[in-house]
């Protein structure tokens, strides 16, 4: 990431020109969102006994519990809301193209940051991005990127 980071200070312009920054910030700002959430739920464990907050969101999908507290339903919704936005940002990050070397170079450093520091799952499946395949087939998220980073290579070495 820090080579990145220097990179961009010192051409700014890469930042500005390239659209690949914006939607990394994007993806920034909605695990931040995901994150925050994820904090209000340690608040709420402690001060909510187990039966109050059987509400869930397992498997992508909201479950609630009528019995539940107020606030824990209301943080499940919080959370469930964040999750598909991190999901929906991910995702719209392999529909911009970067335009610069440096702006794919960020993508990819962003993408192990993201993954393999920090751990944080991208969306099971992507549909659309396998060749000679229908629309709804799928992929993971990161073979895509495999595939997102050629085409981007090819396009970069056309020009």
């Amino acid at each position: 990431m820090m080579a990145t980071r220097n990179l961009a200070r010192a051409r700014p312009e890469l930042t500005e020109q390239d659209p690949i920054y914006a939607a990394i910030d994007r993806v920034r700002a909605a695990y931040a969102e995901l994150d925050a959430a994820c904090s209000e739920c340690e608040q709420l464990e402690k001060a909510l006994p187990p039966t109050k907050r059987q509400s869930n969101n397992f498997n992508g999908e909201l479950s609630i519990a009528l019995d539940d507290d107020e606030r824990w339903i209301a943080y499940s919704r919080r959370h469930r809301a964040a999750s598909d936005g991190l999901d929906v940002q991910s995702i719209a990050l392999l529909d911009v193209q970067p335009t610069t070397l440096a702006g794919l170079s960020a993508l990819l450093r962003f993408a192990f940051e993201f993954e393999g520091e920090r751990g944080i799952e991208w969306p099971d499946t992507v549909e659309g991005f396998v060749p000679n395949k229908p629309k709804d087939w799928s992929t993971t998220w990161s073979v895509a990127l495999h595939k997102h980073a050629a085409d981007t290579i090819d396009a970069l070495t056309r020009n």
